[in-house]
């Protein structure tokens, strides 16, 4: 069953990149929209985007937990958009720490990128904005998996088609194309 969110777009942005927004919806949720894009391209790059966390998540790799995608009413325009629904890490980017945290932040962040590179997973975009720091938990998550790709799937290095992963797979079972 697909949740449906009705969010005042009045809620704390957590993070801006070059096409997507992040905003905190509370109750330990935050939703990434990519305004600008007619309804489907944007559930297009969002489930592309989500693919990819997914397996890169089952590869041993951090990022916030996924929820899966939704619909999202802008009360601005009165339109329906997509939204992909993730955990709220509620933390800074790296790009935005100083001093002792920003060494702890990019130690954790190191050892992520090495596994990474152990586990077949090319991070073509490891800007320290893509990095969150999360200090209850010691651990820096990365974020906007959407440009990786995975050496042993066909197509993943391509943004603008879907990788080839096996939709047989129970992490996929709910997922509508």
């Amino acid at each position: 069953m697909q949740k449906k969110f009705y969010v005042n777009f009045l809620t704390r942005i957590r993070g801006k990149g070059n096409l997507g927004k992040v905003y905190s919806f509370g109750q330990g949720l935050a939703g990434k929209i990519i305004p600008g894009f007619d309804y489907d391209s944007s559930k297009r790059m969002l489930s592309i985007e989500y693919l990819k966390a997914i397996e890169a998540i089952s590869r041993g790799l951090k990022l916030p937990k996924y929820e899966g995608l939704s619909d999202l009413f802008n009360f601005k325009n009165f339109k329906k958009m997509p939204v992909l629904l993730m955990r709220d890490l509620g933390s800074k980017s790296l790009d935005n720490l100083f001093g002792e945290e920003f060494d702890l932040a990019m130690e954790s962040r190191k050892s992520q990128l090495e596994l990474a590179k152990k586990k077949g997973v090319c991070i073509y975009d490891p800007f320290l904005s893509n990095s969150v720091w999360v200090p209850e938990e010691n651990q820096t998550y990365f974020v906007d998996p959407y440009h990786w790709s995975f050496l042993d799937i066909p197509n993943s290095k391509k943004s603008q088609s879907i990788p080839i992963f096996n939709f047989e797979d129970e992490r996929f079972s709910e997922f509508e194309f």
